[in-house]
């Protein structure tokens, strides 16, 4: 739920553009109407001022009911008939103890149930990944208890989460695993920014299965965390640059590829044989070639082998 702005600046200021509260006039909270925080109890006595003030800020605004084609008449627009009607209803019924009564148990009930609604969300995610450890459901009471939620609350939303989800919470976690995971646990504890990229990385989305809805989310629960929404929007452009990275870098089915063609065996050396020992007899050689002359003239003298 959108919160109205509920400031106060005294001199108020002439210019609407220069101050919100103006708009409140018509809010279904009549604290809010007059710029009150329900929460802080507010006196008769600044009940009454306020709604002076805002009584003689909005008869200021008056002449401008004549000038139809003025920025400002078209800025507050119905507010210059009704603004007087609904600032009355507000304070009378304020100040009226009974009806007062109602009214904060009306808001209470408000309060309480978008708190539920807030920690409905944040148990969804937490148990996404089908497992909620100690120190996410931890987490978890913390933050249903910085929101007025009783333990016997948090814990029937959890088992009940646990039941539709199919989550379960460990039994026996491996010793390295609780030592890997201790770091970031401390981490996210001491750091909302930390511990809103965890809770994003819980929900296993990407850049091509995030929804406008999953955003708006993300946005919501950051808000929760203390974040403001224009740094949310960053760190969940962060995480899926991260997550699209890890996609792109491990694609599903991959495996290394190995060469199948064989490497041939290598042929057996054949045993080269030794040389046929051949016998010389220089005899036998000089029986059968002697010496001659060549065509030139030149004498060729025949010597036998090994000589």
């Amino acid at each position: 739920m959108t919160k109205c702005d509920i400031s106060f600046p005294l001199p108020l200021p002439d210019d609407p553009r220069k101050w919100q509260g103006w708009s409140n006039y018509r809010s279904p909270n009549l604290y809010e109407r007059l710029c009150l925080d329900p929460h802080a109890n507010p006196s008769n006595e600044l009940i009454e001022e306020h709604c002076r003030e805002l009584m003689r800020w909005w008869q200021k605004k008056l002449p401008l009911k004549n000038q139809p084609s003025n920025p400002l008449a078209q800025l507050l627009r119905s507010g210059l008939e009704e603004s007087s009607r609904y600032l009355t209803e507000a304070r009378l019924e304020l100040l009226d103890l009974d009806r007062r009564r109602v009214l904060d148990e009306e808001l209470a009930a408000q309060d309480h149930e978008a708190a539920a609604t807030e920690f409905r969300k944040y148990l969804d995610f937490a148990v996404a990944s089908g497992v909620l450890t100690a120190d996410e459901e931890k987490n978890l009471l913390r933050f249903g208890a910085e929101r007025a939620l009783t333990e016997a609350e948090m814990s029937s939303m959890i088992e009940e989460a646990l039941h539709q989800s199919g989550a379960q919470r460990p039994t026996a976690p491996p010793l390295v695993a609780t030592n890997i995971a201790e770091a970031p646990a401390k981490t996210s504890s001491a750091n909302p920014q930390e511990e809103f990229l965890n809770l994003l990385r819980l929900s296993n989305l990407d850049s091509f299965s995030i929804s406008d809805d999953h955003r708006d989310t993300f946005i919501d629960m950051a808000e929760n965390l203390g974040l403001d929404p224009g740094e949310a929007e960053d760190l969940v452009d962060l995480y899926l640059e991260e997550a699209d990275e890890k996609a792109f870098a491990n694609p599903p089915g991959a495996t290394p590829r190995v060469d199948g063609k064989s490497v041939a065996a290598p042929a057996p050396v054949e045993e080269k044989s030794s040389p046929e020992k051949i016998e010389r007899n220089a005899d036998l050689e000089r029986s059968r070639f002697g010496n001659f002359t060549n065509t030139l003239g030149g004498m060729m003298i025949f010597v036998p082998s090994g000589e």
